[in-house]
């Protein structure tokens, strides 16, 4: 099984990972991408797939997966537009997702086959379905840092150091296949099995088919080789009996083609409705408290949004945040008491630049402002 990785951050797109077996019950990295005929092993043979980067958003939701109604989250969005992960955690569930026609593009550059791909993962979230499992949970995955409490993944930063570490679960393993041996041993475990997409799914089983069908078809050819040589030898008397074999072989072939093709048809008509999120630095509840200890009495606060859209939202484009920021708006008397607010904001440890974008005064002579706070 092929295991690529693939970061979206990157100007130059490319391929990490290798040819992935399973070997005394553990999962082994068997051959290198250098060591591989890419284009012939990734037309041939089953793929799991893990994106990182740009345009995917994770978001830690308090409810578990039958709870969850992404359409109330945000309005206003197509669910089908996006794949979507799942990853319950105790009473609370890790959702990742990324537009459809982001990741058919990308694939289109790389030359990846999509009927190939049997799991997808949504990095560097797949690594919690290890937990539990293996010992030494990763803090450093791709190209974020992960932080966890009690053994749960909680917070996802972007890496802000050099990989240090050259162990993953015990064993060495070079930084270009760590991402994708994680997402080979959650495969290979089945231990995200029932939150697979159907997509996938159907993937997998069209794999199975055509790994059933050429077996088969191996099979009967060094039977008819037997044959074959039995009746040079034996003259024509298996003559009847070869062309019934033949035929056989035919309508074999033909059922398993025929099979292929509903299963093709019936995929391209399916309507896969998905859920949606928005990603989130995951201190946000902390900086949005430290916020709140700060407001003055003279001051009343009308909303506060983390990383608010750049862009209104547009159909076939891609969502855009600016990350990193917190907006905040309210009323208050006068411009003083806003500046002396802003002033107080300023000396928060975790506040990199704090701006007042806009003031006014409103009909009823109540002063309106509008406050941004980068972190």
């Amino acid at each position: 099984m092929l295991s690529v990785s693939i970061n979206l951050s990157e100007d130059n797109l490319s391929l990490q990972g290798g040819l992935f077996k399973i070997k005394n019950g553990e999962t082994d990295l068997e051959t290198t991408f250098a060591d591989l005929d890419l284009k012939e092993a990734l037309a041939k043979m089953p793929v799991v797939l893990t994106l990182e980067g740009k345009g995917i958003l994770h978001k830690l939701v308090d409810a578990d997966i039958s709870k969850i109604k992404l359409r109330n989250i945000i309005p206003n969005i197509k669910e089908d537009e996006f794949y979507v992960n799942y990853l319950p955690q105790g009473s609370q569930t890790w959702v990742s997702l990324i537009r459809k026609d982001l990741v058919d593009a990308t694939l289109k550059t790389l030359r990846i086959p999509f009927d190939n791909i049997i799991d997808f993962h949504l990095s560097p979230c797949q690594v919690q379905w290890l937990n539990g499992k293996v010992e030494g949970l990763p803090k450093q995955i791709g190209d974020a840092e992960v932080e966890y409490q009690d053994g749960k993944l909680i917070g996802i930063l972007k890496k802000s150091s050099p990989l240090n570490e050259s162990l993953l679960f015990g064993n060495t393993v070079e930084k270009d296949v760590r991402l994708a041996m994680i997402s080979s041993i959650v495969t290979f475990s089945g231990l995200n099995k029932n939150q697979v997409n159907s997509i996938w799914l159907n993937n997998r089983k069209n794999q199975e088919d055509k790994k059933v069908y050429y077996s088969t078809v191996k099979i009967v050819l060094g039977l008819l080789l037997v044959v074959f040589a039995g009746n040079m030898i034996l003259g024509q008397l298996a003559k009847k009996d070869l062309n019934q074999l033949v035929l056989q072989t035919r309508e074999k072939e033909n059922i398993v083609n025929r099979a292929i093709l509903l299963e093709n048809e019936a995929k391209e008509k399916e309507s896969f409705i998905v859920n949606l999120g928005l990603g989130s630095n995951p201190q946000f509840s902390k900086f949005s408290d430290e916020i709140g200890a700060t407001v003055p009495k003279n001051i009343q606060l009308s909303k506060l949004v983390v990383n608010p859209l750049s862009k209104s939202i547009r159909k076939n484009k891609l969502i855009q945040f600016t990350n990193g920021t917190i907006q905040v708006g309210g009323y208050c008397k006068t411009s003083q008491d806003c500046n002396q607010w802003v002033t107080i904001l300023r000396d928060l440890e975790w506040a990199e630049k704090v701006e007042l974008v806009e003031f006014k005064v409103n009909k009823d002579n109540i002063g309106e402002f509008l406050v941004k706070v980068d972190f």
